[in-house]
């Protein structure tokens, strides 16, 4: 479970101040969680804008607005820091309706928060090209979809092997939503990581790339510069 903030109650109060101006609390961790999973750092610049569901935030002065930002800042840190710790979700699995709505929550804003780096991801999944990954990740963004159902209706609507039944018990409902709340820790676990494997695949393609502007090259050959000009008439000219 994912530690929270030393300042996580005062930015609580910050985002109820402010209302429906700005993404709710759940809606906000779910977001940060997509961001700090990003292929590449996004600044804080680029994603704090984002989190306005009004064009004009209203704060008293200076000083609230640069707060704000700051405990937003801080938050991201100490989530980041959880990421490195494998610690990803932010409760156990819920099991109360208000519990399960929270989930909801925080996967819509999860979603949003990937939907904005949706070609960041496929750059980097189509340079990784990993079957599993690819799997992985398509089934977090899908299980995340099934659990914002709970905001429409007073249970989870699952799809293939997750389908809702009428006729289920409660205690078999309940079993259906833990499995489900263990893969999808699974894996967002796997989406996490990728940003790791794709800074490490392009680490290795540049290293590549080096080795092979290191290595002799006759005049006549192919220049490594990637031109298309025999080395004679590109770089050694």
């Amino acid at each position: 479970m994912i530690t929270l903030s030393a300042n996580d109650k005062e930015l609580k109060v910050f985002l109820h101040k402010l209302g429906d101006a700005v993404l709710d609390y759940q809606r906000l961790q779910g977001f940060l969680f997509a961001i700090a999973c990003s292929p590449e750092p996004v600044k804080p610049s680029e994603w704090f804008e984002l989190i306005w569901l009004d064009d004009e935030p209203q704060f008293d002065n200076k000083a609230e607005a640069k707060r704000f930002l700051a405990l937003l800042v801080d938050d991201m840190q100490v989530l980041e820091r959880s990421l490195e710790q494998g610690q990803l979700l932010p409760f156990f699995c819920p099991s109360s309706l208000e519990q399960q709505r929270q989930l909801g929550l925080w996967c819509e804003g999860f979603l949003f928060a990937h939907q904005y780096l949706d070609e960041l991801w496929e750059l980097a999944l189509m340079d990784i090209d990993d079957e599993a990954i690819d799997d992985a990740v398509t089934a977090a963004l899908n299980l995340a979809s099934a659990f914002t159902d709970v905001l429409v209706s007073d249970q989870l609507q699952f799809e293939e092997g997750f389908g809702a039944d009428n006729s289920a018990t409660e205690p078999a409902a309940q079993q259906q939503l833990q499995e489900a709340y263990q893969w999808f820790d699974e894996v967002l676990a796997v989406y996490a990581d990728v940003r790791g494997q794709w800074r490490n695949s392009s680490t290795q393609h540049d290293a590549d790339q080096l080795f092979l502007a290191l290595e002799p090259v006759a005049r006549d050959q192919l220049c490594p510069c990637g031109s298309g000009e025999i080395f004679a008439k590109c770089c050694l000219h």
